[in-house]
């Protein structure tokens, strides 16, 4: 295995954001501080990881054992607060009488 890149709880925090999908706006209201403030904490993970992009980062952080193999964080495992809640049933067309 690769050499482990030495990143703080808070890089590997914002990464872990990153793998759900979730964009620096949706990060920074997560976690109640500003996109700048993500934005730094991704630049640094980003360099430490030598990371190309978030998709770059995200692989090198799975592949150095930064994040474990079966580890997912995808709305299959943890639903994101941000997301939209899912309808049991489709709406019906209330406008439109018979």
């Amino acid at each position: 295995m690769k050499r482990r890149p030495a990143l703080t709880g808070r890089e590997i925090q914002m990464l872990a954001h990153v793998a759900r999908g979730l964009s620096n706006h949706q990060i920074a209201q997560l976690e109640h501080v500003s996109a700048e403030t993500v934005k730094t904490h991704l630049y640094n993970a980003f360099r430490k990881l030598r990371a190309a992009n978030r998709a770059h980062a995200v692989a090198i952080a799975y592949h150095v054992g930064i994040f474990a193999a079966g580890t997912h964080f995808g709305p299959a495992s943890e639903p994101s607060p941000l997301a939209p809640a899912r309808r049991s049933a489709p709406r019906q067309n209330r406008s439109f009488r018979q």
